[in-house]
């Protein structure tokens, strides 16, 4: 999956272990790990709240890229469906904000491909 590098400056939190920027980073080398979904999703709470519509569709896009990638890399059937599961969901919420984003397309594509593929109800 493709990630978007942050728009515009994002604030690092001060209580996540690892900073938006430096998760991103690891994710887009295909290293992931529950640390760097925490920052993820810590960024994408902050986002939903704090900035502006870009950014809120950004950190929902990069999030479900992310869940697509390690649901791929999963091989426990509850939990790579879990993780296209929760890839759908922000997928589909992108897309309510920006109708028509050919990433979070792709990705809802892709991940209710997988479920097909693999197993799991899309």
């Amino acid at each position: 999956a493709r990630f978007f590098a942050p728009l515009l400056f994002m604030a690092t939190l001060s209580w996540a272990k690892m900073s938006y920027n430096e998760a991103l980073q690891l994710a887009q080398q295909g290293r992931f790990s529950a640390e760097v979904l925490k920052a993820f999703k810590e960024q994408h709470n902050y986002a939903q709240k704090h900035s502006p519509l870009a950014m809120k569709v950004e950190t929902k896009v990069n999030l479900a890229a992310l869940l697509l990638d390690m649901g791929n890399a999963e091989g426990d059937p509850a939990r790579y469906s879990a993780l296209y599961h929760d890839c759908i969901m922000y997928s589909e919420e992108a897309l309510v904000l920006r109708p028509g984003d050919r990433e979070s397309i792709a990705n809802l594509r892709n991940a209710r491909n997988a479920l097909s593929i693999r197993g799991g109800a899309a």
